[in-house]
């Protein structure tokens, strides 16, 4: 297997920034040899009338940039204008219990969970270094049979609005790449976003085509 590697340029709304393809775990001959397994659902969770309670999965950039109007600012306002309830990490209370349990319970709480996903793999569970805690909800949404509404970031887009470091995992960037083909093979109709306008009107969008269908698209 040959490995050489290649230079990608990403461009980041304020210019761009070119990085070898092992910065961003882009590494084709691993993902050749040991293609991810798409998660199942074990149930079909029927959806209630609305509204809905609707569950924001992210990492930390993505709640940070671009400033003032982020991209989870603004999927929270595409919830909200399709007459639903946004959940997100941001609004949870300080309690007594582990991290990892109280995310997992508020994923179980919800009607709907919306991946929104960049480059950066997140932060890993405490005595499970091998998942992230954004792995751990899309998995136990999978899981239980929540409808899931998937959008991943278009780095081919010059309106990003994200600094590099906050773009790229150099660290985690490879196990981001894993996670995120499995979630490709997952079956689902994976939307990408350019800007944080544009995933405003993919989520609002999909929330109501969801009501009148009564199913998430895959």
């Amino acid at each position: 297997m040959s490995n050489s590697k290649k230079n990608f340029v990403i461009n980041t709304g304020g210019g761009s920034v070119s990085i070898s393809n092992s910065a961003l775990g882009m590494d084709n001959t691993i993902y050749a040899s040991q293609p991810a397994p798409a998660p199942k659902s074990t149930m079909n969770r029927p959806l209630r009338p609305g509204p809905w309670r609707v569950f924001l999965s992210h990492t930390s950039e993505l709640r940070a940039y671009p400033k003032g109007t982020s991209y989870i600012d603004k999927a929270e306002e595409g919830v909200i204008a399709a007459g639903h309830v946004p959940i997100d990490m941001k609004h949870f209370p300080a309690v007594d219990e582990p991290a990892a349990t109280y995310d997992v319970r508020r994923v179980e709480e919800c009607d709907v969970y919306v991946g929104i996903f960049g480059l950066r793999w997140g932060t890993p569970i405490l005595g499970k270094p091998n998942i992230s805690c954004t792995e751990q909800e899309f998995d136990h949404a999978t899981a239980l049979g929540i409808p899931r509404l998937i959008f991943i970031i278009d780095t081919s887009s010059t309106e990003l609005g994200l600094p590099p470091d906050a773009l790229l995992d150099l660290e985690h960037g490879q196990r981001q790449q894993v996670f995120l083909q499995r979630v490709r093979n997952s079956g689902l109709i994976v939307k990408p976003f350019v800007n944080p306008e544009d995933l405003k009107a993919l989520v609002e969008r999909s929330l109501r085509e969801l009501a009148v269908s009564g199913t998430a698209p895959s």
